[in-house]
């Protein structure tokens, strides 16, 4: 088994990647060589997301899922025979640390209760909230809260106390987004029921957007809306391109197929042959007076 605490070379992670495949050891005969190589590609994506700050491993997350959800048996050999010098799998490191970010901020919006409570009480917890190092001594997490987490948990909390019933339908939908603010990466692009959840929230939020409650959103809370929907646009059209037919959702009929289309057809049918028939019967009338008049 390899080992990221001591120095090997490549030789060894090769022998490492062999037997983890193999059970055993011994060289590789012909029908494991595409899960070698395999392997390999994910030893090498997996340390590119290492190399990775916090930051930039989180943004990647969701991709680096959807590589992997391909290449279960490179991925099982690689946890198997290569190890981190954190004791995990190379993967399993590697998705931890993409994880880590996601997981320290989750934990603070859950310890804070930010996606719940009255307005107030929202005001009081997000000021407590920036007292905490994880908010004051990093800024990209500092970022993310004021951006994304903090204003979507004022906006579902002025929505739950609203007396316009539109918008306190919205509130449980922007819940949803307080501690899964990071779109992209906290849903899957291959999930048929998370892609009708993410499409039926849209749809919402944008029949919200076009109307007149809308404008009445001071500027802060239009800016933090727009940017929601459009990360919801294009993750839904990701997962749409991901999923390709397999959406689940109907599939839109021609119009000659739908019943609208059917009744003209219809219409246009009894209308030509009512012409046809007009026409003939116009036709026989005139060759029987042209009889009548020759006697």
């Amino acid at each position: 088994m390899y080992d990221d605490n001591k120095k090997d070379d490549g030789d060894t992670i090769y022998k490492a990647i062999i037997k983890s495949i193999k059970g055993g050891d011994g060289d590789p005969v012909e029908a494991d060589k595409d899960n070698i190589r395999q392997a390999a590609e994910v030893i090498e994506k997996s340390f590119e997301i290492l190399k990775k700050t916090a930051s930039e491993a989180s943004s990647s997350l969701s991709d680096f899922k959807t590589y992997l959800s391909s290449r279960d048996k490179g991925k099982n050999a690689v946890n198997a025979g290569f190890k981190h010098k954190n004791g995990k799998g190379y993967v399993e490191a590697a998705l931890a640390h993409a994880e880590k970010q996601q997981k320290d901020i989750s934990k603070i919006i859950r310890d804070k209760k930010l996606a719940s409570g009255s307005l107030a009480e929202v005001k009081a917890k997000i000021a407590e909230t920036k007292k905490l190092d994880d908010y004051e001594k990093d800024s990209t997490k500092r970022d993310i809260f004021d951006k994304k987490v903090f204003p979507c948990s004022l906006l579902r909390a002025k929505f739950a106390e609203s007396s316009v019933q539109e918008e306190k339908d919205l509130a449980p939908v922007l819940q949803t987004f307080i501690e899964k603010y990071d779109v992209e990466n906290n849903f899957s692009d291959e999930s048929k029921d998370e892609y009708k959840d993410l499409k039926e929230k849209l749809e919402k939020l944008k029949k919200y957007q076009k109307g007149e409650n809308y404008k009445k959103l001071d500027s802060d809370e239009k800016t933090f809306f727009n940017t929601l929907v459009s990360s919801l646009e294009d993750k839904v059209k990701k997962m749409e391109k991901k999923l390709g037919s397999n959406t689940g959702s109907p599939e839109k009929k021609p119009f000659f197929k739908t019943p609208g289309g059917i009744i003209l057809i219809i219409a246009i049918v009894v209308v030509v042959l009512g012409g046809i028939a007009y026409l003939i019967k116009i036709n026989s009338s005139s060759d029987e007076a042209g009889e009548g008049e020759s006697e």
